[in-house]
Parts: C-alpha cells; sequence; structure tokens
C-alpha cells in the first residue's frame, strides 16, 4: 500500500481526519487511480510491447543464440512487471527488495548484456507508444532503478551478489 495511505489511515484509527489530512488521501487515491490505469495499459499490451522488443532484437543479434535473447526477454518481462507494481505502491523499496530477491535466484553467472541495454532502450520506446508522456514520467523512476541495479551488478549462482567494480 502507498506508504502515505498507510500513514493516514493509521492516523484514522486514534482521530477522525482533519480537511488537509482528507485532502491529501483524496490527493493520494487520485494519484493510485492513475497508477492503476498506467498499470491496466501496460497489461493489456505486454504481449504486443514484448513482440514487438523480440523481433527488433532477433533482427539486430542476428548472431547471438535465440534462447539468450529470449532470456533476456522472460528477465525484463519480470522486471517490468515489478515495476509497475511498484509504481502502483509507489514504493523504491519494494522495487528494490522484490528485485533484489529476484536476482539472487538466478542460476548462473549472468551480467547484464548489450542485448539487455538494448532492450531496455526499445522497451522505452515501445512504452512510450502505448502510455502518453505523463504517465512514462510516473513509470520511468522505477524502470531507470531496475535497469542501473541490473547494469550495475553481476550475479553468482549461489545467490550472492557483487557490483563489477569489485570483480576487476
Amino acid at each position: 500500500m502507498h506508504p502515505q495511505l498507510t500513514t493516514l489511515l493509521h492516523e484514522a484509527e486514534y482521530r477522525y481526519l482533519e480537511l488537509e489530512d482528507l485532502q491529501k488521501f483524496q490527493t493520494h487515491t487520485v494519484r493510485l487511480s492513475h497508477a492503476l490505469a498506467i498499470y491496466n495499459l501496460i497489461q493489456k499490451n505486454e504481449i504486443e510491447i514484448f513482440q514487438n522488443i523480440a523481433n527488433l532484437l532477433i533482427k539486430e543479434f542476428k548472431q547471438t543464440e535465440e534462447s539468450t535473447i529470449e532470456l533476456a526477454l522472460c528477465n525484463w518481462l519480470t522486471v517490468l512487471r515489478y515495476c509497475a507494481m511498484a509504481m502502483v505502491l509507489n514504493n523504491r523499496d519494494f522495487l528494490n527488495l522484490r528485485l533484489l530477491e529476484w536476482m539472487k535466484d538466478l542460476v548462473r553467472v549472468r551480467p547484464a548484456t548489450v542485448i539487455e541495454s538494448r532492450l531496455y532502450e526499445v522497451l522505452i520506446e515501445q512504452l512510450s507508444k502505448v502510455l502518453s508522456a505523463a504517465q512514462m514520467m510516473e513509470l520511468n523512476p522505477f524502470l531507470e532503478m531496475a535497469f542501473l541495479e541490473i547494469a550495475n551488478n553481476t550475479f553468482f549462482s549461489n545467490g550472492e551478489i557483487a557490483n563489477q567494480e569489485q570483480l576487476n
């Protein structure tokens, strides 16, 4: 739940909310409504978005095994879903915890690749076709956070996460 809404709900346990608090509550519920609309758009267009990305990556990375591209697509599909939910919740900690939890479960050494960097760029382009500029502004901070986390880390089969700088 939105941290701000949670705070207001806890306050309401002890007293009726003041007009100012009610206005804050209304603001947060309107924001939640907008976030849910964005979430629904992403959900409805997910297949088309990722099919377009897959088609482009297959053309651009002809020498790459299809399974490598499929893995990158599956990973970013999961990332997008986490980002969309974190946006609805308005909670970066949710994304950080879920993303790190998920990354630890990767079963082999798999540093971020050129394919994934390109996939991220194309994902932003595809989402921009579905979402308005204002909607993209709501989602983008979460996508950027996820991309930076992925780009700056290497994942090991034993579940440890280490920065690439530590590996060099």
